[in-house]
């Protein structure tokens, strides 16, 4: 894990995609956390298929994605996630995505941009 950069409630982190797997199943299991985080339907992923996901998408070294974990700073636990995806550097152009999984997180200004 890397501390990649950081602000006054968080840092973002280079995580291994085995935890990242792990988390992911756990908070896809909230279907208000899935409902927001994506305007596909909902689906109820397994840590087996979040693995295969983020090892095709995310490992294969793509400069047109880039994904980071969201630590606190006070204790370092994995909040949530941010990805920078469909990313055009010629543009400046990309989609933004800030997920917050772990509910007792929300609204306490951690996926907020200041």
């Amino acid at each position: 894990m890397n501390d990649l950069l950081h602000g006054k409630l968080v840092h973002l982190t280079a995580e291994n995609s085995d935890l990242l797997a792990s988390e992911f199943s756990r908070w896809n299991q909230d279907t208000e956390w899935e409902r927001l985080l994506d305007s596909d339907p909902p689906k109820l992923l397994s840590a087996k298929k979040w693995q295969e996901w983020l090892e095709k998408d995310l490992e294969k070294g793509s400069t047109e994605e880039l994904f980071w974990g969201i630590r606190k700073l006070d204790d370092d636990a994995l909040i949530g996630f941010i990805g920078l995806f469909n990313l055009y550097l010629q543009h400046g152009d990309t989609l933004v995505a800030i997920a917050i999984g772990r509910r007792e997180f929300w609204s306490h200004g951690y996926g907020t941009v200041p």
